[in-house]
Formats: structure tokens, C-alpha cells, sequence
């Protein structure tokens, strides 16, 4: 359901007539003091009005071109139960680490497990996380969360928990009570089960710490021979991809899970009647050697794209940094309903941007770590345009549409040209995707996808498609393709997501902004001003750089694609370290 807040759009209105009336008594009392005949030097006096009045008129054009954005915002409510399961399409979920000392493993592990744990059927959807340092502790950590699942999911399936996150379960202060909000069977049951898996869990932070407390010795010894140092590791290492839980079976499996890795048979949580299966994760860490250019993040992300192709292929894909875990459990179906249905605009939605929430913040919010004017004002009013923009986690995506697909309502109608295919939406050449012809083959898929995404993509976690899927992950597979320039994350720029959500709306695509109770999503947020302002000059400078390159919104040619309006956001985001030139020399 789709409702339009009309009442800000004649709040904006009545504020820009005050404005217009400000100006016109202030140019008014300007030619009244300067026309005065006590004005000595007139000159002088008449230059200092222009200077104050055209400073003023500057931070009003500011302010005006970062009011017209939100005249019609948009509030989405989503009825996840409305969609029938055998509707719900595979889905492929991207995880991006990679520093163990800035983003410590228990805190990937804790996302992995929320997302194992999601209300989703655990046959139609996949868990990739990409390990961008190549860290064996890293490795080793997500092995462990892969084991804890095992008991983890199904114990959340029993007793419908929330969030799934097991560190915020059992440690947060609003989940203390163990029979709060409790949605399953009998919360004594769950008091005794809960004692059970915690005590697991605390045996898992402490394997975790191990590793941790390992790989730093290792770095000791590194660094005292002289051998291999961590910098090095992390520059030039081999591509991997290794499947560590296989794709489960379509049918559900009930039973008895008693351990967490499956080798004894004593009983640490009755699970009879409810299904043990666990989604598929695989484990990826893309190829990286000295001199080559490896476009961070981004790079990354594509990487994942092409490595999932193969072995999966889902026509959707949520991304999430490593620090970003689910915190509502029906946040998975919640995207895929916009996506199907498009908010009654058929399939022209390219991706829906969940609001970034965070833990640990202080009351006061003294860093304006929330950015609340951004997420509940500025994002809400352009999904009244063409949607809301990219901006890097909590976002679930459209394949098709990173393939650089247009949307139907831009494509050609059949019979348009004589002799062409025009339904065939994806023009698939080498020079483009690349070579790899089990990669071109699941681009041909994503195209008959286009059509139906509710058909489920072949998949295949063999050793063949392993190996193509390490083969498409190595350093020098993108040369000469269109890889972060036409299709796929965007490369050039620091704020990839910006750049990226901004060539997806060129293209003609739609965006939808999905705001849940609770929050879809929750993360970490800077705790100090020296972080807080790092992240804030690393924005700015990757604004700067989507300023000065052809994706500059100002001169971008979009053949009347992109909307007047969704064209002014993009300006406002690209040009905000120019909004006040005096404070900014």
C-alpha cells in the first residue's frame, strides 16, 4: 500500500513564500538605506548590501534545490503475508568484509547467523560473503558460524526469536526477559532452550577469540622474521571460493538436531516438528596481485555478482556489510514483495533501499550518526519521484538490472525492428561480460528471468562450477570489459553506491524505499568524532569525484529517463561540499 503525504508539500510551499517575501523586504530596505540621503559613500554602502544579499540568495537556491526533491514523499506499507509462498523468488545475499581489525569476525559471524536465520524458505536463497583481505581468521570464523547454524536457525524456527542475531539476543538489554514478545511455543520450553544455545554460543566467541588471539601471534612472528608481512597478505593473495554448508533439499526435514556439528547424537535442544534445513553459504575471497587496480568495494561486490552467477543465479540480491545484520526476520520478504509487485508498477523497480538503523549510539545522537533528516525526509520524498537513492547496504537489488537491462517500460515493443528478438533485453557479448561461457550462459538465464522471476534458476555447487566461479573471481578477468562502467557497481569513486544507484535511474529504473517496524536492519555507527568525521570527508570526497566524471548529474544525457527532480537530488548529494563556499575555503 502506497499512501502520499500531501501536507509537506504545502508546508514546502508556505515556507518558500516567506522566503520570497523575506527577499523582497530585504532588496526593499536595501534601496531605501542606500537611496537614503544620509548615506554618505553610497558606493561603499551598496556594495556591502549586494555582497550580504547575494550570499543570502546563495544558501536560498541551496535550500530550495534541497526542498523541491521532497514535495511528494511516499510512505510504503508492505504485507508480507499477502505473498503466497511458492511465489517467494531465490534470492542471493552479498556480504562484504574486509579488515578482521576493523571489523572484527564475531561481528560478521553474528550477521551470517541472522541471515541463515531469516524467515525465507531456506532452499531459495543463498549466503555469500566476501572475504576482501583474504584473512585466514576470517575464513576460519565463517567456517564456525556455518557449524553453529546448525543448531542456531532451527532454534529460532522453534521459537520464532527476534532479532536473530545471537549477540544482540542474549546480550541486548531489550531481550533480557525471556518472555517478552515471545511468538512460539511455551516461553518455559524456551527459558530451558535458551540456557542451552547460549551456553553453545558463548563456547563459539570463545573459538572465535582463539582465532583471533592466533592470528595476531601469527602477525608477531611475521613481522619479527621478517617472512610475510599482514600488509602484503592482504594485497596479493589467490582467489577462493568454497562452499561451506551445500544447498539445501527442497523439502523440509524434521528431526532431531542435537549438535552443533553433527557428530554426536546427545540432546541439547528438542527439535522434533521443526525443519533443520540451513541455507547455503559459500565463502569467497577474489583474487588480488600487486600493481592491479582492485576498485575496493565495488570490485568486490562484482566479483560476487559473476562468482554467485554460476553457482546460483538468483534473480534477486540483498547486500549487506558485514556489520549490518537483520534484525527483522521478514525483511527478506518484505523486499521481494516490492520487487515483484513494484508498487503497482510492475517490474520497473531496479532496487529497494532499506533505512539504515544503528546500535550503541548515544541518546543525544551527538554525531547525528542517524541521519534522520536523510532516511525519514529526504528518502521518502524521492520515492514520490523515481525512488530513493543507493546508498551501500541494506539494499536488495534486481540482477537484471546490474547487467545494465533496461527497464520494460524503455525496452523495445516486439516487432520493432524486423528479424530481432526484442524481448531478449540483454545484449550479451564478450567485450561486455567477459569471457567465461558459463558466465554468458547465466546471463542468457537472467534474461528469460526478466520475464518470470518466479521460476528457480538452475544451481550448482559441483566442482566444475566452483572452478568457474574461482575463475571469474581472479584480478584480471574484467580487462577490456565494461565492468564497473556500463554494468554491474560502478568503479571511480569512493561512494560506489551513490554512483551506482545514479546510473541505474538513468537507465529509466525505479527505486522503492521500505521502511519496516521493526527495523529490517540494525548496524555499527562511529563512536567517536575522529571515525565520525573520517566517514564524513571519505562521502565528500567520493561526492566530488561523481562531480567531476561523466556521471555528473548536471550534464548526464538520459533521453528524458531520469526525472527533472531526481536529477536535482543527485545534484544536492554530488555538489555538498559546495553548498557554502566561504565556510569551505
Amino acid at each position: 500500500m502506497v499512501k502520499r503525504n500531501f501536507d509537506c508539500r504545502l508546508v514546502i510551499i508556505i515556507r518558500m513564500g516567506i522566503l520570497v517575501l523575506f527577499f523582497k523586504w530585504r532588496i526593499s530596505t536595501a534601496l531605501v538605506t542606500i537611496s537614503s540621503p544620509d548615506t554618505n559613500d553610497t558606493s561603499t554602502v551598496g556594495a556591502m548590501w549586494t555582497v550580504s544579499i547575494a550570499g543570502e540568495l546563495w544558501f536560498a537556491l541551496m535550500w530550495v534545490l534541497d526542498q523541491l526533491p521532497k514535495m511528494q514523499p511516499v510512505h510504503r506499507a508492505v504485507d508480507v503475508t499477502a505473498l503466497d509462498e511458492s511465489l517467494l523468488p531465490t534470492m542471493d545475499v552479498f556480504v562484504t568484509t574486509a579488515d578482521p581489525d576493523k571489523e572484527p569476525p564475531l561481528v560478521t559471524v553474528n550477521t551470517i547467523l541472522s541471515i541463515l536465520a531469516a524467515d525465507y524458505p531456506a532452499d531459495r536463497f543463498t549466503c555469500y560473503v566476501s572475504d576482501d583481505g583474504g584473512a585466514p581468521v576470517t575464513r576460519e570464523a565463517v567456517a564456525e558460524a556455518a557449524r553453529f547454524a546448525g543448531l542456531w536457525v532451527p532454534f529460532c524456527r522453534k521459537h520464532g526469536v527476534e532479532p536473530r542475531n545471537p549477540e544482540a539476543y542474549f546480550f541486548s538489554p531489550g531481550t533480557a526477559s525471556v518472555g517478552a514478545g515471545y511468538k512460539g511455543r511455551a516461553w518455559p520450553e524456551l527459558a530451558r532452550d535458551r540456557r542451552r544455545v547460549r551456553r553453545e554460543y558463548e563456547e563459539l566467541r570463545l573459538r572465535i577469540d582463539a582465532l583471533k588471539a592466533g592470528d595476531m601471534r601469527r602477525q608477531r612472528w611475521s613481522l619479527a622474521d621478517g617472512t610475510c608481512l599482514r600488509r602484503g597478505t592482504v594485497e596479493d593473495h589467490a582467489g577462493v571460493v568454497d562452499v561451506l554448508i551445500g544447498r539445501p533439499s527442497r523439502t523440509p526435514q524434521l528431526g532431531v538436531r542435537t549438535i552443533v556439528d553433527g557428530t554426536t547424537n546427545q540432546q541439547l535442544v528438542d527439535l522434533s516438528s521443526v525443519d533443520l534445513r540451513v541455507p547455503a553459504v559459500v565463502y569467497m575471497c577474489r583474487e588480488k596481485r600487486h600493481g592491479r587496480a582492485h576498485h575496493r568495494k565495488a570490485g568486490a561486490m562484482n566479483a560476487l555478482l559473476r562468482a554467485s552467477a554460476v553457482l546460483s543465479n538468483a534473480p534477486f540480491i540483498l547486500n549487506l556489510d558485514c556489520d549490518h545484520y537483520v534484525n527483522n526476520s521478514e525483511a527478506l520478504r518484505a523486499g521481494a514483495c516490492l520487487l515483484l509487485d513494484g508498487g503497482g508498477g510492475g517490474c520497473d523497480v531496479a532496487f529497494v533501499q532499506f533505512p539504515q538503523r544503528f546500535d550503541g549510539v548515544d541518546p543525544a545522537d551527538r554525531y547525528a550518526n542517524h541521519n534522520r533528516v536523510f532516511f525519514n525526509c529526504t528518502e521518502l520524498g524521492l520515492d514520490g519521484l523515481q525512488g530513493p537513492i543507493y546508498v551501500g547496504t541494506g539494499c536488495m537489488f534486481r540482477r537484471s538490472a546490474l547487467y545494465g537491462v533496461d527497464p520494460p517500460r524503455w525496452r523495445p515493443r516486439r516487432g520493432a525492428a524486423a528479424g530481432k528478438d526484442d524481448d531478449d533485453a540483454i545484449k550479451i557479448k564478450p567485450d561486455t561480460f567477459g569471457l567465461s561461457t558459463p558466465f554468458l550462459g547465466s546471463v542468457r538465464v537472467v534474461s528469460e528471468q526478466c520475464r518470470n522471476t518466479t521460476t528457480s534458476p538452475p544451481c550448482s555447487f559441483d566442482g566444475a562450477a566452483i572452478g568457474e566461479a574461482t575463475a571469474l573471481v581472479s584480478c584480471g578477468y574484467e580487462d577490456r570489459t565494461a565492468w564497473g562502467r556500463d554494468i554491474g557497481w560502478m568503479y571511480g569513486t569512493v561512494t560506489e553506491d551513490v554512483a551506482t544507484g545514479l546510473c541505474l535511474h538513468r537507465r529509466g529504473w525505479r527505486s522503492a524505499y521500505c521502511a519496516t517496524a521493526p527495523d529490517a536492519f540494525r548496524g555499527t555507527a562511529p563512536l567517536n568524532l575522529t571515525d565520525r568525521l573520517h566517514q564524513v570527508l571519505r562521502w565528500a570526497a567520493g561526492s566530488l569525484e561523481i562531480f567531476f566524471s561523466r556521471n555528473n548529474a548536471l550534464r548526464l544525457r538520459t533521453g528524458g529517463r531520469l526525472h527533472p527532480l531526481q536529477r536535482v537530488a543527485y545534484l544536492n548529494i554530488t555538489r555538498r561540499c559546495t553548498r557554502s563556499p566561504p565556510s569551505s575555503s
